[in-house]
């Protein structure tokens, strides 16, 4: 995703008191595997591949548990 793509996300979703998670990572997170020159067609692969319901379903795990550990 192009920087200008995921601003443009947020600023349709905009409101200051919502709270988001959110990640991502820049080419030099994987410039071990990946070149620059490389990076854009690659990062859009993987941005496109990626089962992100995987990250979900550990994050309720990770948000069940602090629950259970810092609010009952």
């Amino acid at each position: 995703m192009k920087v200008q793509d995921a601003i443009l996300q947020l600023q349709e979703m905009y409101n200051p008191n919502d709270d988001i998670i959110i990640a991502w990572w820049t080419h030099d997170c994987f410039d071990h595997v990946v070149d620059k020159e490389n990076w854009a067609a690659n990062a859009e692969y993987a941005d496109d591949m990626m089962d992100w319901s995987d990250a979900h379903d550990r994050m309720v795990y990770l948000i069940q548990d602090n629950m259970e550990q810092n609010y009952e």
